[in-house]
């Protein structure tokens, strides 16, 4: 098993330790990502911490992608949603 299913089934199990996790080894892309995205700090910041939310709220998504070791691949996906919605608001 490797780390990405691990760390996914953990947050499936309710484990905060996995979110802390996966934040860890991943956020810092996200949050570069949505910096490039949106042009803002602030608005990457209030996305990154919302993709890592939508993830603790529904983590049987974050599973599935994870047996295909693509977990990375899924957050860029839920960032990138969220991005386009934040630009097409302004």
């Amino acid at each position: 098993m490797g780390w990405q299913h691990h760390v996914a089934a953990r947050i499936q199990a309710g484990e905060s330790a996995g979110l802390a996790q996966l934040y860890a080894r991943t956020a810092g892309q996200v949050f570069r990502i949505a910096v490039v995205l949106t042009g803002s700090m602030a608005v990457a910041e209030e996305i990154t911490q919302a993709v890592f939310v939508q993830v603790w709220r529904s983590p049987d998504a974050l599973v599935r992608h994870s047996h295909q070791n693509q977990l990375e691949g899924y957050l860029i996906h839920l960032l990138c949603r969220r991005a386009r919605i934040w630009r097409a608001l302004h």
